[in-house]
C-alpha cells in the first residue's frame, strides 16, 4: 500500500508502514506541514466527525492544511490551519505551497492551533461532560 501512495509522488514524500503509538508524536513533529483531506459529500462526516489525528496535529505545532468542512470548521479556523476545499487535490497543493512559502504565517497559525487544542484536552472533555450533567440534575431532567 504505502509503494502505491508513494507511486508517481516526488522523491521528497514519504510514506511509511504502520508505526507504534509513542512513535506517533516525534514523527508529526518532524514534519513541514500535516495534512487534513477530509472528503465531503458524505453528511455524518461533513458534520459529526472529528478525528483524533486532528488533535495531535493540533498539539504537535506543525501547520496544518485542512478540508474545509463542518465537522473540522467547529474546531479548526483561518487563524490556526490552513483551510481548503475538500475533494479538490490541486487546492491541497496550493495549501501545502501557501504554508511552506510564508513559514512565519504557518508557524503563526501553528502556535495558534496548539494553543487552541488545550480546550479540547481529555479532562475538558470530562469537566464539560460533568457540567451538563450536573446542569440537567439541577433542572430537573
Amino acid at each position: 500500500e504505502c509503494a502505491e501512495l508513494k507511486n508517481g509522488a516526488p522523491k521528497q514524500v514519504m510514506t511509511l508502514p504502520r508505526v507504534r503509538r509513542e512513535d506517533i508524536a516525534k514523527l508529526l513533529c518532524s514534519a513541514d506541514v500535516l495534512l487534513l483531506p477530509n472528503k465531503s459529500g458524505d453528511s455524518a462526516s461533513e458534520r459529526d466527525t472529528s478525528p483524533m489525528k486532528l488533535f495531535e496535529y493540533m498539539a504537535s505545532g506543525v501547520p496544518i492544511i485542512a478540508s474545509d468542512i463542518p465537522s473540522l470548521r467547529e474546531i479548526l479556523d483561518d487563524s490556526t490551519a490552513f483551510l481548503i476545499p475538500p475533494n479538490d487535490p490541486r487546492a491541497l497543493a496550493e495549501g501545502v505551497s501557501k504554508a511552506l512559502a510564508d513559514l512565519t504565517e504557518a508557524a503563526r497559525r501553528a502556535d495558534a492551533a496548539r494553543a487552541a487544542v488545550e480546550a479540547y484536552t481529555w479532562d475538558k472533555r470530562a469537566e464539560g461532560m460533568l457540567n451538563f450533567l450536573k446542569q440537567r440534575r439541577r433542572n430537573g431532567l
